[in-house]
């Protein structure tokens, strides 16, 4: 039984420079409605929005830049090593995550809602997913996409994988696996055939059944769960339509789009939490 009616929700899950913008893109011009978790953690505590007093109260003005906004940086670099002041940063953040989360989904005219994050086992993401999706990479793979889109050198892309967070918790709670080894087509084919079978359940109305992983057979012992099937498929990519997607907005007044809310919204969301 799905969790919401008239909507399947998929939650896409996976570390920095696997391909996730990827398989959103793909996803969306398939007919998804994205929600980015990530940039809703970001959104939450700009100046306005409902996280920024409560951790400038808990951490201090020295996380803040020459405009009053956050440093990310700072404020990340300050909880890295201390535990409690990392615990007390997530109890301010991650409620009004989900809870913006919820009310996208709520709002969401989609029969299909992607859920994407890198890490879908925080902000009590994975109860809202009807179906979890993980894509990993090797390594090679995640340091040039990280080269090419943010501008790093390798070594700084390989420092950055390494502090993220392990996926093992979002691959024992996956109902598919995307392996993604560099050539989009191939992970086109992966997309399309697990869209075919989650079509499946959305048209009869139910939670699809889909148990599939699209990894090479030698990477199947590495997974954990039961045993499933490895996703094959014929579909060209010249079959994704060249349209603008959700997550890229053309103008500075459609960035919002890129979480589905303003700071105003999120602000109105914060005050439900």
């Amino acid at each position: 039984m799905k969790k919401w009616a008239g909507k399947l929700v998929v939650g896409l899950g996976g570390s920095a420079g696997t391909g996730k913008d990827d398989v959103q893109k793909m996803l969306e011009r398939l007919g998804a409605f994205t929600i980015d978790a990530d940039e809703i953690a970001n959104r939450v505590i700009l100046k306005g929005a409902p996280g920024y007093q409560p951790i400038v109260e808990n951490f201090g003005e020295k996380i803040l830049d020459q405009d009053g906004q956050i440093d990310r940086s700072r404020l990340y670099q300050f909880v890295r090593l201390d535990r409690l002041a990392r615990d007390k940063l997530q109890s301010i953040i991650d409620p009004l995550i989900k809870q913006a989360t919820v009310s996208l989904l709520q709002r969401a005219k989609q029969s299909v809602v992607l859920i994407k994050a890198t890490n879908l086992s925080r902000f009590g993401l994975l109860e809202l997913c009807d179906q979890v999706w993980v894509i990993t990479a090797p390594e090679e793979v995640q340091v040039s996409n990280l080269i090419r889109k943010k501008g790093w050198s390798a070594e700084q892309a390989r420092g950055y994988i390494q502090k993220q967070p392990e996926v093992d918790v979002q691959l024992a709670h996956a109902d598919v696996v995307l392996y993604n080894r560099g050539p989009r087509s191939a992970l086109w084919d992966q997309v399309i055939e697990a869209w075919g079978r989650l079509g499946k359940g959305v048209t009869e109305g139910r939670k699809p059944s889909v148990d599939t992983v699209a990894v090479p057979g030698s990477a199947l012992s590495r997974l954990p769960g039961q045993t499933r099937d490895v996703v094959t498929s014929s579909v060209p990519l010249s079959r994704i339509p060249d349209t603008q997607t959700a997550s890229a907005p053309s103008t500075e007044g459609e960035k919002g789009r890129l979480s589905g809310l303003s700071v105003k919204e999120i602000r109105l969301v914060g005050r439900r939490v």
